[in-house]
């Protein structure tokens, strides 16, 4: 007679206690995510710097040919985990969001498609997913920050790439390997000037900036009312987008 297994009944329940409380935990965690992106979305839209973002964002859809297709995140940072970085890292996701809605209102106007918006970061963690995808927003993965992962399958020229606060070496990852034509992030003037001219990130920096960032239109955005100098430390941002050569019509 084979011997009964006691533990097997027992090793389950906890099992299932243990994934109640962690689904609990997550709702819990979404919750109070949710909370505070809606605040900081009014805050923002609130702004000044919408006002600017918008602005610029309207000199470039309206003055383009082809429609944007897709937002693309890069660099968010994880947000669920509670840190000292956390409330700058969920107002960069409701500039995103505030970007996003912008473009689509203004492509709405044209009968132009609704984006779809990805995010990638590498320290996401399930929470941050769940609440990501509660956003409609659907999360990449790569196995480092300095590396494109999927993302590189998602950008094309049709793309809006946002990323402030990127490293400079995702910097060089991002404009090496995809072709980007609309860009929000750093203003790549401020970067060069953050270093001392001997030091070898201002050289990559300056290298960056006159083979990629050379050919396109910038604005810087400014704007009160939005990123708190003390304990965001906020960097110039910018929009960057790819002039449009007219197409040649010939003389008869």
């Amino acid at each position: 007679m084979p011997h009964a297994v006691h533990g097997q009944p027992e090793s389950r329940r906890r099992a299932s206690d243990k994934a109640t409380k962690t689904t609990a935990r997550n709702k819990k965690t979404n919750s109070s995510l949710q909370q505070q992106y809606e605040n900081l979305r009014t805050m923002f839209d609130d702004s000044l710097l919408s006002t600017s973002l918008a602005a610029s964002l309207r000199a470039k859809v309206i003055t383009s040919r082809s429609p944007i297709t897709r937002a693309v995140s890069l660099g968010l940072g994880s947000f669920a985990e509670r840190s000292k970085d956390q409330p700058r890292r969920l107002k960069q996701l409701a500039m995103f969001m505030a970007a996003a809605a912008q473009i689509n209102a203004l492509q709405a106007t044209t009968g132009g498609p609704q984006l779809e918006l990805f995010a990638q970061d590498p320290t996401f963690t399930k929470p941050d997913i769940s609440f990501l995808t509660s956003l409609g927003i659907r999360v990449l993965k790569t196995p480092s920050p300095s590396e494109m992962g999927e993302a590189q399958s998602y950008i094309d020229p049709n793309t809006l790439v946002y990323s402030p606060f990127l490293t400079i070496e995702a910097y060089e990852a991002l404009l090496s390997a995809c072709s980007v034509n609309l860009l929000l992030g750093d203003d790549f003037q401020a970067l060069k000037r953050k270093f001392d001219k001997n030091t070898s990130d201002h050289h990559l920096v300056d290298r960056l900036g006159k083979t990629h960032m050379a050919g396109l239109e910038r604005r810087s955005l400014t704007g009160s009312g939005f990123w708190d100098a003390a304990e965001d430390q906020p960097f110039p941002m910018a929009l960057y987008w790819k002039r449009e050569v007219a197409a040649r019509t010939s003389k008869l």
